[in-house]
């Protein structure tokens, strides 16, 4: 029951028992606008460590100057998609029929992103390239994927945000169509689909890393950026939000109630609390991983040579990198934003959270069209220290 205060007896209430009238006033104060504003300024900062990457494989001594602030900018940029799959929550629990919208958005994106990748390297970069070497494109090929010196770039963090939202929609969507009665367990069913997809590319990546097979480039912008345990932390925030409502329902409460429950400050409370732990949990268990995935491989090859030994231990490295073990470690700084975040925060004026990605796309477009001048320059100043020496590998 609990201690009396007052003379009287208290006790934690339960889910089911909470409303707007015995609600609690704390409201965390920042909004979903608020980290989806520091979600696309992460993003922005986001390509712009990418396309330092990018110089710096062609360029040692830029690589070396630029290294202390490439992990900076890294760290900050690997919170892009934690902060918006966050903001994506707090729409989502507040206006549950609005899946629609983020399917549009973060679906077209991922199209529009397949599309220019095709058509900027399959048709362009290649053709140039061909037409400069006087050879076929598959030597083009070649001679772009050796100067990149990658196995693949996962770089567009809508893919994550996509597959986020239709787990989610799967969870706890309400289909008024077709799936309803018993034929929503098949509903259910779906939320498998995005978690084939994810491991998919995982397995996809593992096999990249270690050259084993070869993305091709114009599947870049359809690879998912976040490492696998941070989306396991977000599949676990999922799951308890179906939880707690199957445990409201029980209960004797409505659907209406639940929903109504939804816009408490209790209940935005206790998501934060949740995801909080979920965070330091998931940091953990990434660590954990990595540890034992080193020392296992490291028995395994124990009774071989040096030279082979040192081959696994460049392999293992190469795939947890890859892959983004040991990189969920970051998941622990968000703890500060978390709790103070409320999804129950909403704003009237619905432009500016339009304004917000498109400013944003705005200065990311204008930030490649000063790269590809900045490079177009150099690869005119550099032809032939570039050019000739491929030429001599490749002939």
């Amino acid at each position: 029951m609990g201690e009396k205060k007052n003379g009287r007896k208290w006790r934690i209430q339960a889910i089911h028992e909470r409303s707007a009238v015995n609600d609690i006033r704390y409201r965390g104060p920042l909004s979903y606008r608020h980290l989806r504003i520091l979600g696309w300024i992460c993003i922005f900062i986001s390509q712009i460590a990418l396309l330092l990457s990018l110089a710096g494989t062609y360029s040692p001594e830029l690589e070396a100057k630029i290294g202390p602030a490439q992990d900076v900018l890294s760290f900050i940029a690997s919170q892009s998609v934690t902060l918006l799959l966050l903001a994506n929550f707090a729409i989502i629990l507040n206006a549950r029929g609005r899946y629609r919208i983020l399917f549009a958005l973060y679906g077209g994106v991922c199209v529009i992103l397949f599309l220019l990748v095709a058509l900027f390297f399959e048709y362009y970069g290649l053709g140039i390239v061909s037409l400069i070497l006087g050879d076929s494109r598959d030597v083009a090929r070649v001679f772009l994927m050796s100067g990149l010196q990658i196995n693949f770039i996962a770089f567009n963090p809508f893919v994550d945000l996509l597959l986020c939202t239709l787990l989610i929609h799967f969870l706890n969507g309400q289909p008024k169509r077709f799936f309803t009665g018993k034929r929503i367990l098949i509903f259910r069913c779906f939320a498998i689909l995005p978690i084939l997809y994810e491991v998919g590319c995982i397995y996809a990546k593992a096999l990249a890393s270690v050259q084993l097979i070869e993305i091709p480039v114009i599947f870049y912008p359809l690879l998912p950026t976040k490492p696998p345990i941070t989306f396991l932390v977000f599949v676990a925030i999922a799951v308890f939000l179906k939880v707690r409502e199957r445990i409201f329902l029980r209960n004797g409460k409505t659907h209406e109630d639940y929903l109504a429950f939804l816009k408490t400050n209790v209940n935005s409370l206790h998501f934060s609390l949740f995801t909080s732990i979920c965070f330091v949990v998931g940091a953990l268990v990434d660590h954990l991983l990595v540890i034992a995935f080193t020392n296992g491989i490291s028995l395994l090859v124990a009774d071989q040579t040096t030279s082979v030994q040192e081959m696994f231990a460049r392999a293992t490295d190469i795939v947890i990198n890859d892959l983004g073990f040991g990189q969920s470690g970051r998941l622990v700084f968000m703890v500060p934003i978390v709790l103070l975040f409320s999804y129950t925060r909403t704003h009237k004026n619905q432009i500016v959270d339009l304004l917000i990605p498109v400013l944003a796309i705005i200065a990311i477009v204008f930030l490649y069209i000063h790269a590809l001048y900045i490079a177009a320059c150099m690869l005119i100043q550099n032809f032939d220290k570039m050019v000739s020496p491929m030429i001599m590998i490749l002939g």
